[in-house]
């Protein structure tokens, strides 16, 4: 039967009886599936009873179930019932159905011993727990729940187990619970305390709040008084003043406006006549004519008009003709008026042949026009003078009528006024007047008492809680009292710590489904952890206790979010793991108190290659600086110097950045600030936690700070620029366990750590031994030690051990016995885990947080014996043997190409000590199985390092004279204690050292007087530093050596011609360090050539010389290092051959020789015999020179040997041809190892003869004088 079969109520309510009896959870309403259609189905069902006028259902689990449903799918931001109404088709306005529906729901839960879900939203809250958590919030529960949860334990590789999540729940509840106390109890505190500040302020203010009541007791309170006091003092007065202004300005724009009429009227005519004038003898008129028209002169355009037409008549016609001949002169004063008319007239635009039909009349348009252009003026200049006479910049009618409303509404305020007045005074203005100034002045000075009155609560709160000055006697109890509620305060708001429990973070519902859903509510939190780990390994989820509509959102949710969030977060982890990545050593924050600044140091960093580096300072993530890191080449290993830079500004926090290409390591330095103080260690070493150190701490805070006790301040000083207003103190710590500091009237106390780390003690740790960079114990389990802040924090506590594929959980509230004292835990392991062998991994859980963990193996038994107590230093280069004996109790084997021994209890293998370390894979044969591991077993071997160094080393080095420093020896453990000195081997000069952590410390600048005076005095260029202990049993040995003198070795030349140019690369490596450093090239086959110098930048070791073939000719040269020396200005000398840095090289490639040889053939000068050499007093030479053989070092040539006879001629010497060996060797360059002839004899000088001859036959008589070569 399904759900859609029902076709009542309560066939729906049989329906769900049987599926809740068949059900795992039978207590929680959200684990029984239904789809949407069967829900609108139940929708429909309900709706038809809710509508039946007898409807009395009491209980119904269809309905609790389809409320439950409602709640899932629909939920979200405290919209329960509006769903719910729109599904059953309810009144929106019918509120009480809230009511019915959710007392249904409580007693079905009654009925059916469900769980009890309690809220103060009592329906709608334990409606939303049994649905376990709404769809619309599943998000959330996946991210602040789940994920976190499989998320810390997969970053360890821990699995988790149902009893982990119960104490995790447990946790929270608990946790919870306190929370709420807590905050409970807050509330109540922040309402005493707002009391008290209350009462403070009203205690303070007392005389002035009792004045003021007596002040206000005086207050008329009647409507009329209060409009009169709602206008200002003398506000009738200046209402009456106004209303005579307004009058007077009524009047006047009247008048204004009356003028204005006229004017305009009067205008308008003369504008209509002017038109109407000027186009009777005009043919356009423009306003730009006006002026042209008034400058005529109408006298002299009449004259002009008048003599024109009297003598036009009198020369017209042909007469006229008989006439110009006859009276000249008449005739042209006509043509001179003619053209003086046209000249006064030529600028205004007159009709067509208006000039030919000229009538006099014209003047008279003229003339008027002219009068009425003046009239025009004339009315502008007296309307502008009218305009500046009035007060007003524009008037219109618009502006009469608003001076006309203005004066009606300040008529009637006037006698508005004047009537309150009468009511006032009872009939009487006068007496009204009294009493208003009477009031006025009363609310003054009620305003003055207020203003009086300090307090940051508002008059009205200190008036409401006035009753309080019975309640406190006086300010200082409600100051003694409120600092008992404040530190009270303190003490719980410190007690919250950091929220990280999710249930702060979930919404309601979910909040109270996990709080009081029980062991339910603890499976639900598993599977769903369970779920997750199957949907990361790609398995089968069927078995899975969960909703499936959980499931279903829970597997999207992971392939849309979780994965990628996992994935992001292991490669962060992965990342800085990974070991090949930029992981370098730390920035670390310095104070210097000489230079009273702060700093940031970049150690020195070692690097597998020479990319450039850049390291960049943010402060507060702005971008401060980016600063190029030097990089210099050692060997195989790059490393750079340190950086130091001043940290300009006092910041919040940090961020340094070291870039390498597309490497970045980056470290934020945040939380520096402790109770407004920067600490540092005695090394002035920023301490990022407040955890003081034992001997003393710096303290960086603001300028004028207290400390006390004062007698433990030992040194302070003020600093500089930006933090000017900060000072350094340092604070001994020997004889102290706390001190307080005052900053800025705030008061601090700091303490010395009293809580004990979790950490693990006892047990036989294999100290030689490793597993995966762990520790090896032998045998037994060690114990888990660590403190709790009190005894009820036990509960919160949970132990986790994974080994051999099994994982244990206990809440430590399981073991008894297992505090000691009043705040120390310590866990025996073996009450876990006991004759489990392998890797352990051990987490200790706070509420749902791994806060430490640690991994570990544990095997059966095992012993280690070397064949040395001992392996010193080596020479680097050099291989040196070693062996190791294993035994066991219990049978097993080790296996490895390495052993050279082997039985069931004992094992023997070989290493090289040049190693650390040696790895071996060993089997135990146990009663029930095998059990293998493998392990890494640390050579007892002597490591060194300067102090600001970064590697160890185990090999015989050097030291430069100048770096001498703190040579630290790190000793394996069981030298540790065991005295130990250095000797300066051919000195006797000794130092002791001083301890450090793991290692001895030798300050080698106790030798420095000696090492000066050796450098001065001798040649040497290395000392020995040999170590030696007091135990009898281990010899002295080399450690390292102390180099005084700068060698140059290992150098390496490659040449090339190009064309008429020679390259020469050089490169070397220096033992040493100098500056200014000088590499010359000086030809030893003819002095004239001068040579050649080039200077070296430090940090480099590679010089190129480009030059002419001239100036680099083939040949030996002798290449000197030196140092340059600005004061020497004399000429620098040749070194002598095998001087310290200086070596015989030969210039030119084996082409360029045997060319030379076979342009040029070779002369032969001498003979050396015995060291011995012996000129030859006559000349030979060598030639038709060509090659036999080459060989790496040289070339064998076959050649004539020739020389002159007595008549100047050339002549071969017998048994030719020879054959020799011409070496690139410096040492063979210009000299033959050996000169043969054709039967290979050689050839010989015969010094009293002086001739070279292949035969001694025929110089017997020579004796002694002939040379043999050697």
């Amino acid at each position: 039967m399904r759900i859609r079969d029902c076709n009542y109520l309560e066939e729906c309510d049989r329906y769900f009886e049987d599926v809740l009896s068949l059900s795992k959870n039978k207590e929680i309403l959200g684990y029984i599936e239904l789809d949407p259609d069967e829900i609108d189905h139940m929708a429909g069902l309900i709706s038809k009873e809710l509508v039946k006028p007898d409807f009395n259902i009491s209980e119904s689990l269809a309905i609790s179930v389809f409320l439950v449903w409602v709640g899932i799918l629909y939920y979200q931001e405290g919209n329960f019932w509006t769903p719910v109404y729109k599904m059953l088709r309810l009144p929106s306005q019918q509120v009480s159905w809230q009511r019915r529906l959710g007392e249904i729901f409580l007693k079905t839960v009654k009925k059916y011993r469900l769980l009890d879900f309690k809220d103060k939203l009592r329906y709608i809250m334990s409606i939303l727990a049994h649905g376990c958590v709404p769809n619309f919030y599943l998000g959330d529960y996946f991210s602040n729940v789940v994920f976190r949860i499989y998320g810390d334990r997969q970053e360890l590789e821990l699995s988790i187990t149902l009893d982990e999540v119960r104490h995790i729940v447990s946790a929270w509840r608990k946790e919870y619970q306190l929370y709420m106390a807590k905050e409970k109890k807050l509330k109540e505190l922040d309402k005493k305390e707002k009391e008290l500040q209350i009462a403070f302020d009203v205690l303070k203010n007392k005389n002035r709040l009792l004045r003021l009541r007596e002040l206000l007791k005086g207050l008329k309170r009647v409507p009329e008084l209060k409009v009169l006091l709602s206008k200002p003092e003398g506000w009738l007065d200046e209402s009456r003043k106004e209303k005579e202004k307004l009058n007077a300005q009524l009047n006047e724009i009247r008048d204004v406006l009356e003028k204005k009429e006229i004017f305009e009227k009067e205008y308008e005519e003369v504008e209509k006549r002017i038109i109407d004038i000027a186009y009777s003898f005009l043919s356009y008129w423009r306003d730009d004519l006006a002026e042209v028209v008034v400058q005529l002169s109408i006298d002299e355009i009449e004259n002009n008009f008048t003599t024109y037409w009297n003598f036009k008549k009198r020369y017209g016609g042909l007469f006229g003709v008989l006439m110009r001949l006859i009276m000249p002169a008449g005739y042209y004063k006509m043509l001179n008026s003619g053209s003086r008319l046209k000249a006064n007239l030529e600028k205004l635009p007159l009709k067509e042949n208006l000039l030919e039909n000229y009538s006099f009349e014209i003047i008279r348009y003229i003339r008027e026009l002219q009068e009425l252009l003046r009239r025009r003026k004339n009315l502008m200049n007296e309307a502008e003078e009218e305009a500046a006479a009035t007060t007003y910049e524009k008037i219109s009618k618009e502006i009469l009528e608003d001076i006309k409303r203005r004066l009606f509404e300040l008529e009637g305020e006037i006698n508005f006024y004047g009537q309150n007045l009468k009511v006032v005074g009872k009939g009487k203005v006068e007496e009204g007047l009294e009493i208003l100034e009477e009031q006025r002045r009363l609310r003054l000075e009620i305003k003055e008492v207020k203003k009086g009155i300090e307090s940051e609560y508002p008059l009205e709160t200190l008036w409401q809680n006035f009753s309080l000055i019975w309640k406190y006697a006086d300010e200082e109890e409600v100051k003694n009292l409120l600092t008992e509620v404040q530190d009270k305060k303190k003490e719980y708001a410190d007690g919250f710590g950091k929220l990280n429990n999710p249930l702060y973070f979930l919404n309601e519902s979910t909040r109270l489904f996990i709080f009081q859903g029980g062991e339910i509510a603890e499976d639900f939190v598993f599977q769903s952890l369970v779920y997750v780990g199957m949907l990361e390994r790609g398995e089968e989820a069927e078995d899975v206790r969960l909703p499936k509509r959980i499931k279903n959102e829970l597997k999207r949710w992971w392939e849309e979010e979780g994965k990628e969030k996992l994935t992001v977060e292991r490669e962060k982890n992965r990342r800085a793991k990974d070991e090949n990545d930029l992981i370098l050593r730390k920035p670390l924050i310095k104070l210097d108190t000489v230079e009273r600044v702060i700093k940031v140091e970049l150690p020195k960093q070692v690097l597998s290659n020479g990319y450039p580096l850049v390291f960049r300072i943010k402060e507060d993530n702005m971008e401060v600086k980016d600063i190029k890191v030097a990089i210099k080449k050692f060997g195989n290993e790059y490393q750079t110097e340190i950086i130091s830079e001043v940290l300009e500004k006092p910041r919040e926090f940090y961020h340094f950045e070291l870039r390498q290409g597309d490497k970045v390591a980056e470290w934020n330095i945040t939380g520096i600030w402790h109770n407004r103080c920067l600490l540092f260690s005695v090394e002035k070493k920023l301490l990022e936690s407040l955890y003081l150190p034992e001997e003393g701490v710096y303290i960086v805070t603001a300028y004028g700070s207290k400390i006390s006790p004062s007698l433990a301040v030992r040194e302070r000083g003020r600093l500089i620029g930006e933090w000017s207003n900060y000072e350094y103190i340092y604070v001994d710590l020997s004889d102290i366990e706390m001190f307080s500091i005052e900053v800025e009237g705030e008061e601090f106390v700091l303490k010395k750590p009293s809580s004990l780390r979790p950490q693990l003690i006892g047990g036989d740790i294999v100290e030689e031994a490793s597993a995966w960079g762990k520790s090896v114990y032998n045998g037994k389990l060690p114990h888990l030690v660590f403190s709790i802040n009190s005894i009820e924090d036990i509960e919160f506590y949970g132990i986790k051990v994974e080994v051999s594929g099994s994982s244990i959980f206990k809440s430590l509230k399981e073991i008894s016995n297992i505090i000691k004292g009043e705040d120390i835990v310590v866990i025996p392991l073996d009450l876990l885990a006991s004759e489990l062998y392998g890797m352990y991994k051990v987490a200790l859980v706070y509420k749902q947080d791994i806060i430490w963990s640690e991994e570990f193996a544990l095997v059966p038994d095992l012993q280690l014996e070397f064949d040395r107590y001992l392996y010193p230093p080596a020479e680097k280069g050099k291989r040196n043997f070693g062996k190791i004996i294993l035994t066991s109790k219990y049978e097993f084997e080790v296996r490895g190409d390495e052993v050279i021994e082997s039985s069931f209890h004992k094992n023997i293998v070989k290493f090289d000590t040049k190693y650390d370390s040696i790895e071996i894979m060993l089997t135990y044969f146990l009663e029930e199985k095998e059990f293998n591991i493998k392990l890494t077993i640390n050579i007892p071997k002597i490591y060194w390092r300067l102090r600001d160094g970064i590697e160890w080393s185990s090999e015989i080095g050097e030291i430069w004279y100048e770096d001498i420093g703190e040579l630290e020896v790190k000793l394996p453990h069981f030298l540790q204690g065991i005295g130990a000195k250095l000797v300066l081997s051919s000195t006797g000069a000794a130092i002791m050292p001083k301890k450090a952590k793991d290692s001895i410390v030798f300050n080698l600048r106790q030798l420095s007087d000696i090492i000066y005076d050796i450098r001065e005095k001798g040649k040497k260029s290395v000392w020995d530093l040999i170590l030696s202990f007091e135990n009898n049993d281990i010899t002295s040995f080399l450690l390292t050596r102390i180099r005084v003198h700068w060698e140059v070795v290992n150098v390496r030349i490659e040449q090339k011609r190009e064309n008429d140019k020679r390259r020469v690369f050089i490169q070397w490596k220096d033992l040493g360090k100098v500056s200014g450093r000088v590499v010359r090239l000086c030809y030893l086959d003819d002095e004239a050539i001068e040579k050649i110098e080039r200077k070296i930048s430090d940090g480099e070791n590679e010089v190129e010389f480009i030059e002419d073939l001239e100036r680099l000719p083939l040949g030996k040269y002798r290449l000197e290092f030196n140092i340059e020396d600005p004061w020497f200005d004399e000429e620098i000398s040749l070194p002598e051959e095998g001087e310290r840095n200086c070596f015989d090289i030969i210039i030119g490639d084996r082409e360029e020789i045997i060319e030379v040889l076979q342009q040029k053939g070779l002369d032969i000068i001498e003979y050396e015999v015995d060291g011995t050499r012996v000129l030859l007093e006559r000349y030979y030479w060598i030639q038709d020179i060509k090659v036999l053989m080459s060989f790496v070092e040289g070339i064998e040539f076959e050649g004539y040997v020739c020389t002159f006879n007595d008549n100047g001629e050339v002549v071969e010497l017998k048994y030719n041809p020879c054959k020799f060996y011409f070496g690139m060797n410096p040492d063979y360059f210009n000299k033959l190892p050996y000169l043969i002839d054709k039967d290979n004899d050689g050839f010989t000088y015969y010094r009293r003869c002086k001739v070279i001859f292949s035969e001694t036959d025929g110089h017997k008589e020579c004796g002694k004088e002939v040379i043999l070569p050697e």
